[in-house]
């Protein structure tokens, strides 16, 4: 009985302990072609159940990339939304990476 218990926590260790990488979605605005000033800013949160009931952190993010480009102009700009699934997807990191140059 021990043996099979041993197994069976050796076998479900993996699925327990691995995680997955999902793009969600990639969009890209006109480069300029002055591409000196690289800004970035990211957003993320934590969902149990892949429950989702706000999306504040998308902008945050935004906030963010503005306020590294005060007195200029944000273009260029690379979004990816992506998930990170936890243990058989029951946790989730959601995030937005956003890259963009501040001209």
């Amino acid at each position: 009985m021990i043996k099979k218990t041993a197994l069976l926590m050796c076998l479900s260790l993996p699925l327990m302990t691995s995680a997955c990488v999902s793009v969600k979605s990639v969009s890209l605005t006109s480069v300029p072609t002055e591409r000196q000033n690289v800004i970035q800013a990211e957003g993320s949160r934590f969902l149990f159940f892949g429950l989702s009931f706000s999306s504040k952190f998308i902008d945050q993010a935004i906030d963010e990339l503005s306020s590294k480009c005060p007195n200029g102009k944000v273009e260029g700009v690379l979004t990816k939304h992506e998930n990170v699934n936890y243990f058989l997807g029951l946790f989730v990191t959601e995030r937005v990476i956003a890259k963009g140059f501040c001209r």
